[in-house]
C-alpha cells in the first residue's frame, strides 16, 4: 500500500511511528496498512532502527556545489551584461574549473557567446581606407 501523497523522502514523524508501531508489537503488514506506507518501506525504518540505532537519512553520494546560489546567480547577471566573457578567465576568477561556469550558463538557459573572428588588414588595406576617408572627409553623406 503506498501513500497516495507521494514523497520523495519519508518524514521523521512518519519514522517514529513505523518504529513505534513495531514497537507496540503490530506486523509490517498492520503498520502499512494504518500508515499508507509499503511494507519495503516499514522494513527499511525498522531494521535501520534495529541496526544503527538511528531513523535519520543516510548521506547523499556526489560532490557538493563549488558554487553557492548567490554566485550562480551573480554568474549569470554576468553573462547577461556582457555575454562574450571567457568561460576559462571567469573561472579563475571564482577558482573553479572553466566547465563548472559554463553548466551554470547552460542550466540558467543563457547562451554563451563566441565573438566572430575579423579579419586583419594589411598595411595596403589601411592605407587605402586612410586614404578614402581623408578623401571624404567633407563630403556630405545625407541623401
Amino acid at each position: 500500500m503506498f501513500r497516495a501523497n507521494r514523497q520523495k523522502h519519508c518524514p521523521m514523524e512518519l519514522r517514529g511511528a513505523i518504529v513505534g508501531q513495531h514497537l507496540a508489537g503490530r506486523t509490517y503488514d498492520e503498520i502499512s496498512q494504518s500508515l499508507k506506507v509499503s511494507i519495503k518501506t516499514v522494513k527499511r525504518w525498522v531494521n535501520r532502527q534495529r541496526n544503527e540505532k538511528h531513523l535519520n537519512r543516510r548521506k547523499q553520494p556526489g560532490q557538493k556545489r563549488k558554487l553557492d546560489a548567490a554566485q550562480r546567480a551573480e554568474l549569470v547577471k554576468r553573462i547577461n551584461d556582457a555575454p562574450f566573457q571567457n568561460a576559462a578567465i571567469v573561472g579563475r576568477e571564482y577558482g573553479v574549473n572553466k566547465n563548472t561556469i559554463k553548466k551554470v550558463w547552460n542550466d540558467s538557459g543563457v547562451k554563451h557567446r563566441i565573438a566572430a573572428k575579423k579579419p586583419k588588414l594589411t598595411p595596403a588595406q589601411e592605407e587605402d581606407r586612410m586614404g578614402y576617408a581623408l578623401e571624404n572627409l567633407t563630403r556630405d553623406w545625407s541623401n
